[in-house]
């Protein structure tokens, strides 16, 4: 919706989550206008203004179409597809043929986990005779990839079984 005055412009912007006033003033009106029709799909830059109380509109400094060519339309797609995806799990390796597992081992890397909250699902692939077996630790015990508990979990798994990720 627009209603223009001699000097100054006021708009409604919609998107999928509200709605904003803005406002164009004068010299920013002459410069972007061919740019501000209705339905026109537009980036626009301004400042915040809260001089109303209880109402925010957007002052205009610059208004420009958004016209983006089918590469960046692409490239945009991808990206959001990427983003979309869930962060690759942290794997654990243990050889238990090799060096037997400890029984207080699960408890100890709960306690480490638990300490290094984070985004990461954990996985622990363990060796054993009867081949490979895998346990996912529950939601609870997330992790971020840091050093420190790259650290902790060389301290626990031992130098056989380094963390890694997948």
């Amino acid at each position: 919706r627009t209603k223009k005055g001699d000097h100054m412009m006021f708009a409604t912007i919609d998107d999928l989550e509200g709605e904003v006033e803005i406002i164009v003033f004068g010299k920013t009106l002459l410069e972007c206008e061919g740019a501000l029709s209705i339905d026109e799909i537009v980036l626009v830059r301004g400042r915040v203004d809260h001089k109303d109380k209880g109402k925010t509109c957007l002052v205009v400094q610059s208004v420009e179409r958004f016209d983006p060519t089918p590469e960046e339309v692409e490239a945009a797609a991808a990206a959001a597809e990427q983003a979309a995806k869930p962060p690759e799990p942290l794997l654990l390796r243990l050889d238990a043929e090799a060096t037997g597992v400890p029984a207080a081992i699960i408890d100890e890397l709960k306690h480490v986990l638990g300490n290094h909250g984070g985004d990461l699902d954990v996985i622990l692939l363990i060796q054993t005779s009867a081949g490979e077996r895998c346990l996912r630790f529950g939601p609870e015990f997330r992790v971020s990839p840091t050093a420190g508990l790259r650290a902790e979990l060389a301290d626990v798994l031992g130098p056989l079984a380094p963390a890694a990720t997948a």
